[in-house]
């Protein structure tokens, strides 16, 4: 085998690293646009995540007052800002403030 790649994958180039499409670039294209129909995609993930919500609900963790729709937002806004690798100390801690605000009685409001 030449070329200095592993068996079975192509060698990286600046060239298919410039032209690659990542999960963050599909997210963005996926739930950036809230004037055009929910497409399948979104429609399953927003429903993924409403079982979820619902089950957190059920067991008095979860805040009734968040819809499914803004958690995926804040997970796709995750994904986007720190969805590369070398990020992932910065989307654990992203991903503890969303689940602090989602697990807070009241939000950050208190009680009104």
């Amino acid at each position: 085998m030449g070329g200095g790649g592993r068996e079975g994958h192509r060698p990286r180039t600046a060239a298919g690293e410039a032209g690659r499409v990542t999960a963050a670039d599909t997210l963005k294209t996926l739930l950036q646009d809230d004037e055009r129909p929910g497409s399948q995609t979104r429609e399953q993930l927003t429903g993924a995540i409403e079982e979820f919500r619902v089950a957190g609900i059920g067991q008095g963790v979860i805040r009734p007052d968040v819809p499914s729709a803004d958690i995926l937002m804040s997970l796709a806004g995750v994904t986007l800002v720190a969805g590369a690798a070398p990020q992932r100390a910065q989307a654990e801690r992203l991903l503890d403030l969303l689940m602090d605000g989602l697990t807070r009685p009241h939000g950050w409001r208190g009680p009104c």
